[in-house]
């Protein structure tokens, strides 16, 4: 573009023919007009529009796909069975139903009474499968909570060990009273209490006795109704309202007592419990546990030198059948790791309990010892 000022406003003293490439300036020169192009500058500006446009546009279709991703998943999601049940959904059996399957609730069919019902073994009619349905006794205080934890805490656990959930009831009986149960899978093999404590038999009895082996596998059930609140007690001097005793009594930790809360502490002292029953023999409860002797300080004491004196005679005589003299000492040094094993986890102080996680591996040393010495049995 040829400029308009100076030395350029004169055509007389400008000379500029012959340069095809000039444009504008005065009239007298007669050049064509110049036509102007977009800077580099506006031409950037313009292509970072375009892309940011196009950027945006493209985010927009991401998100609503991401969207309708989400909500498909949720709308899919509650169409799935729950993780516990092993029906193809969590169908809500009538009243009338589960009335049948129990001839009626039947006394016969009673087996067992818990903390906030009763517990009956039926036969669902539409497959003929043996279950366990658990009524509530909704006048209980505290039932219908336990009925909503326990379903919740089975809805979201998967575990091959855990009870299996067929089906659940909630509605009405006949009369128009709330009615809530859960139906589990029938354990053929009945509750681990009675092997541990198996009820004396007639002498005229001809079924076998019950006698645990490594054959057997457990499952845990029983999440809601395993809490039980204290409004009052007979056996305490203090009234306890709000904080009271977490699980079985006889197997719950001390601290509970004190109105500690729930802990993965309060549950190693349980299993120390169980742990030392099971090769004692007898109950936390029993009469032997008077004043101040407890479960602790009994297997304590019989660690130097009388450990086959407080073991299950069953387990006794199963030490004594070897005739190796190795493996009579194999077993009592096994006996002696369990005991001490249990003792560990009864520690009065929680913090100083051993781990779970040390418990089931100093166990599994024990499992292999017995294996490499052939006592699998």
């Amino acid at each position: 573009m040829l400029p308009t000022e100076r030395v350029f406003k004169n055509a007389s003293v400008t000379f500029v023919i012959g340069n095809n490439k000039i444009c504008g300036g005065i009239l007298e020169f007669r050049l064509p007009k110049c036509i102007f192009r977009h800077s580099k500058r506006e031409r950037v500006v313009h292509e970072l529009k375009l892309v940011l446009s196009i950027t945006f546009g493209l985010l927009g279709v991401v998100l609503v796909l991401v969207c309708a991703c989400i909500c498909w998943l949720k709308k899919k999601k509650t169409k799935e069975p729950t993780s516990s049940s092993i029906a193809d959904t969590w169908k809500n059996l009538s009243y009338g139903t589960l009335l049948k399957a129990t001839d009626g609730f039947s006394s016969t069919n009673l087996i067992g009474v818990g903390s906030f019902g009763y517990v009956y073994k039926g036969m669902l009619q539409e497959n003929g499968t043996n279950a366990v349905v658990k009524v509530l006794n909704l006048t209980h205080h505290g039932a219908l909570k336990s009925f909503k934890a326990e379903c919740e805490a089975l809805k979201n656990i998967k575990h091959q060990n855990l009870l299996k959930v067929l089906t659940v009831c909630s509605g009405t009986d006949y009369a128009g009273n709330d009615f809530k149960a859960l139906v589990y899978e029938f354990m053929v093999n009945g509750s681990l209490q009675e092997w541990l404590h198996p009820s004396p038999m007639p002498a005229d009895a001809n079924g076998p006795s019950k006698n645990l082996n490594v054959e057997m596998v457990g499952h845990i059930g029983d999440f809601g109704l395993a809490k039980i609140l204290l409004e009052s007690t007979s056996y305490t001097s203090t009234n306890i309202s709000s904080a009271g005793l977490r699980g079985t009594i006889g197997y719950a930790a001390p601290e509970y007592g004190m109105g500690s809360v729930v802990s993965i502490e309060g549950d190693v002292y349980s299993y120390g419990i169980l742990l030392l029953e099971m090769f004692i023999g007898f109950r936390r409860t029993a009469e032997i546990f008077k004043e101040n002797l407890n479960l602790h300080s009994f297997v304590e004491e019989a660690l130097l030198g009388r450990i086959l004196e407080i073991t299950d005679p069953i387990l006794v005589r199963e030490v004594e059948s070897h005739a190796s003299k190795s493996k009579k000492s194999t077993l009592q040094d096994c006996l002696l790791m369990v005991y001490q094993i249990g003792i560990a986890c009864l520690v009065g102080v929680p913090g100083e309990r051993t781990s779970i996680i040390d418990a089931a591996a100093q166990l599994c040393s024990i499992r292999d010892k017995l294996y490499a010495a052939g006592l699998q049995g």
